[in-house]
């Protein structure tokens, strides 16, 4: 798991460093936020604008992602599936590429009897 974390921080700073623009990924977003459901890319960012790797440190969050995930593991789908994926980034307004990321996280930090 700590490699995952490892190569999605990676994946976060090599987008960066490959010149994609998250403030035009932001403004593209509009006022309703449905990034998860638009095909125009994550911005690695919360609707408020704070970086997603700053705001999954925090414990609320994370006890938060926990209790999702495990609403989703009841329900028969598994810690990593699109299904939860897709419940993350509706639940916290993510793109479901920024869901996987911290669900990752929280899951490796916050909660990890379910991994």
């Amino acid at each position: 798991m700590f490699i995952k974390i490892i190569q999605s921080v990676a994946a976060l700073y090599l987008l960066n460093a490959c010149g994609v623009d998250s403030t035009r990924a932001s403004t593209q977003r509009g006022a309703s936020h449905e990034a998860f459901l638009a095909d125009n890319g994550p911005d690695f960012k919360t609707e408020d604008g704070i970086e997603i790797l700053t705001w999954v440190k925090s414990k609320a969050v994370q006890k938060d992602l926990c209790a999702t995930v495990r609403e989703q593991k009841a329900l028969g789908f598994g810690v990593f599936d699109p299904q939860t994926s897709m419940a993350v980034a509706r639940k916290f307004r993510l793109h479901t590429a920024e869901a996987e990321v911290v669900i990752l996280y929280a899951v490796e930090f916050g909660c990890p009897e379910l991994s």
